[in-house]
């Protein structure tokens, strides 16, 4: 009944969906994250919209580095979710590794794109 994304493994990022989770792991320190980042993301959003999921978790703690176009993959995401109805709206929460002090703050200024529907959570 969870999300129905294919993983990716490509420049030394794996990304998963079990469930309604997302895990990336890795660096994303490549030129062009988009070129990954972007499919995969556009697949989880469309997903959890056509099965109505509630919250989607996206668990960075094991993401040991993220560049700035890696985020503006994440703010792409934000985007598109405020653009929908209310009704077809999800909560997006994003793990964080309490140890890892670029992850709260990157992450933290992406929830002010919409503290609506995006929070974070450290652990």
């Amino acid at each position: 009944m969870g999300l129905n994304v294919y993983s990716i493994n490509e420049n030394g990022v794996k990304m998963e969906v079990m469930d309604n989770t997302v895990t990336i792991s890795g660096m994303i320190d490549c030129k062009d994250p988009g070129s990954f980042m972007s499919l995969f993301f556009e697949e989880v959003h469309s997903s959890a919209i056509r099965k109505q999921i509630k919250e989607v978790c996206v668990d960075i703690t094991k993401l040991s580095f993220l560049n700035s176009s890696g985020i503006k993959e994440f703010v792409v995401w934000i985007m598109k979710l405020s653009e929908l109805p209310d009704n077809q709206k999800y909560a997006l929460k994003f793990i964080c590794a309490s140890d890892v002090k670029w992850q709260e703050l990157s992450i933290g200024a992406l929830v002010l794109l919409n503290s609506d529907f995006v929070s974070h959570e450290i652990v």
